[in-house]
């Protein structure tokens, strides 16, 4: 199960291929945008030398809000029981001076950056 920010794609792609490769049965792709989600499973689903069966699974979710982390597990739990490695990578940023930094700029960086992937861990 792994967020995929936009920016490091190319990177966690790369780790997920070799994954596959090294015989992982089951990779779920997630992040808010469903696009970014559905790329990353068709290059993922089209390497060479995966193990028969191996399959990687796109689950959009926004893992900022509780609900979409509920319905990921949800999602998930209709392949699996387990998961073995859990890559939760979610990330935000807010430019502003320390004096000027609003506090629902913090709360939504906090948020993501801790909240959502303590809960994913969690659940």
């Amino acid at each position: 199960m792994l967020w995929l920010p936009a920016r490091p794609f190319t990177i966690l792609t790369k780790c997920h291929a070799s994954l596959l490769q090294a015989g992982c049965s089951k990779i779920f792709i997630t992040s808010r945008k469903a696009s970014a989600c559905d790329e990353a499973v068709a290059a993922l689903n089209a390497l060479p030398n995966k193990r028969p069966g191996a399959i990687a699974i796109s689950v959009p979710a926004d893992s900022s809000k509780i609900s979409e982390i509920e319905r990921l597990v949800k999602e998930v739990e209709k392949y699996t029981d387990h998961v073995d490695i859990l890559f939760a990578n979610a990330g935000a940023t807010w430019g502003a001076y320390f004096d000027e930094h609003p506090e629902n700029a913090f709360s939504k960086v906090m948020d993501l950056n801790v909240k959502s992937v303590f809960y994913t861990i969690q659940k």
